[in-house]
């Protein structure tokens, strides 16, 4: 798995999100933005509709649907999500959705509760069974409905007619990426519900902890604290002008960048454009408990976008293969990731494919910016063609 460095100012500076990284680190060897992604839907989860950003005709609620994709066991992927499943179930146990998840389980859930986290343990088994399982058809139309937050909810299950008032959904869910490789296929991804989701992922972990210490329970209780203070605010939230002129400015980068994307990335990368707002607005509650989103929150909630969007790439186009040209993309790809610096003649020898098989996925990878192409000259020898992976850089990427 390739991994791209998380942005360091992307971090929040103060607030609950800053709270529960430094009350999580020194509990587990997850890395710390497992931690920021995790408390970001706990706080997406307290504030629930109490708080929007008129987006057009609709309003802009900040609920967020989060996966962590790392190692089976050492990356700590779910010890991060349990820390903050706990947190919220201290702060108010009626957030917290039911394990069970088929269609009809979450409706009335939501009907006692209309805002909570759904916590999903693996997420590409989840995956398997919503496809294998009957009794969990039409569970993955449901949260995708439900994404958007509508005003009142309604839908037939088995005879039964269920509305919901004021639904406000989030997900966190963890995965290995091995299982979600298994089981998703290139219609989830053009899909509507793989689109709604920001990916962490990561093969790192932090610094080695053989016995983790008792848990800052002055700490844990501030967060609390911080978590009920918030969800008390209510109201329109607004976009200051230099945040404003900071997101317009990325906003036309971003657009521009979307004509010249594969289509399998465009529906993704499209959503990203609201979770960026979505971001800065609790960047910003986090820090300041205030309603009007300044420059620096905008500026972290893009940051982050940056590194999502980089992470959601290198998953599809890097990981994933639904057809025998991606089967050889992603085989070339993992060889000239492996070194250096490989030249044409070694990556034919090893990729195993013909010169007329190997071109075309050259030509792919260097378009997708995935590899670059050097001409290297020495003294008396023959000029030698090398393949090398494109090292994205947090500056370099829109």
């Amino acid at each position: 798995m390739n991994d791209y460095s998380f942005p360091g100012g992307a971090y929040p500076a103060r607030g609950f999100l800053q709270s529960a990284i430094e009350y999580a680190t020194p509990l587990t060897e997850a890395v710390p933005h497992f931690h920021l992604s995790s408390a970001l839907v706990t706080l997406a989860t307290a504030i629930g509709k109490n708080i929007y950003i008129q987006w057009g005709d609709k309003q802009l609620y900040p609920n967020l649907y989060i996966c962590l994709i790392g190692q089976s066991s050492i990356s700590r992927k779910s010890t991060s999500a349990n820390i903050q499943k706990r947190l919220l179930r201290e702060f108010n146990k009626n957030l917290l959705l039911p394990d069970q998840y088929s269609a009809e389980k979450l409706i009335s859930s939501l009907q006692k509760s209309s805002t909570g986290t759904f916590y999903i343990d693996e997420f590409g088994g989840f995956l398997q069974n919503c496809s294998n399982k009957s009794y969990l058809a039409g569970t993955i139309e449901l949260l995708t409905e439900l994404y958007e937050c509508p005003p009142i909810f309604r839908r037939s299950l088995q005879s039964q007619e269920y509305e919901v008032e004021n639904p406000c959904l989030s997900i966190l869910a963890t995965s290995t990426l091995d299982w979600l490789m298994k089981n998703i296929q290139e219609k989830d991804i053009r899909g509507g519900f793989f689109p709604r989701f920001l990916f962490f992922i990561s093969n790192q972990t932090g610094q080695p902890i053989p016995f983790p210490p008792p848990p800052n329970l002055e700490l844990r209780q501030d967060m609390i604290l911080e978590l009920q203070e918030i969800s008390r605010i209510k109201g329109l939230a607004t976009v200051s002008k230099p945040a404003k002129a900071r997101y317009e400015a990325w906003y036309i980068l971003n657009f521009n960048d979307l004509q010249r994307e594969d289509s399998i990335l465009t529906g993704a990368f499209t959503r990203l454009t609201d979770y960026c707002v979505k971001l800065a607005l609790l960047y910003e509650l986090s820090a300041t408990k205030g309603l009007e989103i300044s420059e620096d929150s905008m500026n972290r909630a893009i940051r982050l976008i940056k590194y999502l969007k980089d992470s959601l790439r290198n998953l599809i186009t890097k990981e994933m293969t639904f057809s025998k040209e991606m089967e050889k993309q992603k085989k070339v790809f993992d060889i000239i990731n492996k070194k250096p610096r490989i030249s044409g003649s070694e990556l034919l020898r090893v990729s195993h494919l013909t010169s007329k098989e190997l071109r075309p996925v050259i030509e792919t990878l260097i378009e997708s910016e995935q590899i670059i192409s050097e001409i290297h000259k020495s003294d008396g020898n023959k000029p030698t063609r090398t393949y090398s992976q494109r090292i994205i850089q947090e500056g370099n990427s829109r």
